[in-house]
């Protein structure tokens, strides 16, 4: 599943990068040349987001709902943290950067979570 979201974000992130911006500007009928790289920062985040997801369900299906739990908390702290400097120093680059660190720092907890649980199930069951 792992490989699919990412093979998936890939091919979003080539399409976007090809056609994003040149479909976006036609739709909104405005250039939008100057955020390419900001949309591609949101959809590599975006399937962060996706990975993070399914390790947030790995982990309810572990009966570990805690540790999502206290994911999402240290989320919103470090969101709280960069979020209004990033924001204020860079924009909409800022904003896009600020929701990536995030996603990445959820991914981050969730993974090694579940390394921690699975360590600790071998350790507990003698392996």
């Amino acid at each position: 599943m792992c490989a699919i979201i990412v093979a998936v974000t890939v091919v979003c992130e080539l399409g976007a990068y090809l056609l994003g911006i040149p479909v976006l500007s036609i739709l909104y009928g405005i250039n939008l040349g100057a955020y390419k790289i900001d949309l591609l920062i949101l959809l590599l985040a975006g399937g962060i987001n996706a990975l993070a997801f399914f390790m947030y369900y790995i982990l309810t299906i572990m009966r570990k709902q805690k540790y999502a739990l206290i994911g999402y908390g240290m989320e919103a702290v470090a969101a709280f943290v960069i979020s209004d400097w990033l924001v204020r120093k860079y924009a909409i680059r800022g904003a896009s950067v600020s929701y990536l660190i995030a996603v990445t720092v959820l991914l981050t907890i969730f993974v090694l979570f579940m390394i921690y649980n699975i360590w600790r199930g071998k350790k507990e069951n003698g392996k």
